[in-house]
C-alpha cells in the first residue's frame, strides 16, 4: 500500500517506511526498527525519501512453497537452500 502518514511517519512505521525497509539494493542498512522509526532516527539509520524503491526482496534464494519457507529457518545449513529467486520488481 502506498499510503503516507505525513508528520507521523517519523514516530510510527508507515507503509512507506516498510517499503524502504524491505528494498532489494537501494539504501541497505537503514530502517531497522519494525514499528518505531524514531529509534532509527536516534541511531542515524532512518531513511524515508518521498520516492518509492524500485525493487524489493532479497538476493538470497528462498523455498517456493509456504511450508518450505516456514521450515527453512529450522533446517541445518547442510541440507542446502532453495533455488527460487526471492526478489521481485515493483512495477506499480
Amino acid at each position: 500500500m502506498r499510503w503516507r502518514l505525513g508528520p507521523f511517519e517519523e514516530i510510527i512505521a508507515s507503509p512507506a517506511f516498510q517499503h524502504w525497509r524491505h528494498t532489494l539494493e537501494d539504501h541497505k542498512d537503514h530502517n531497522y526498527s519494525s514499528m518505531l522509526p524514531f529509534i532509527d532516527r536516534l541511531f542515524g539509520a532512518f531513511y524515508l525519501p518521498r520516492t518509492w524503491p524500485k525493487d524489493y526482496g532479497t538476493s538470497t534464494p528462498a523455498p517456493e512453497t509456504l511450508i518450505g519457507q516456514l521450515l527453512e529457518p529450522l533446517a541445518p545449513a547442510a541440507l542446502g537452500r532453495a533455488t527460487a529467486p526471492a526478489g521481485r520488481s515493483n512495477q506499480a
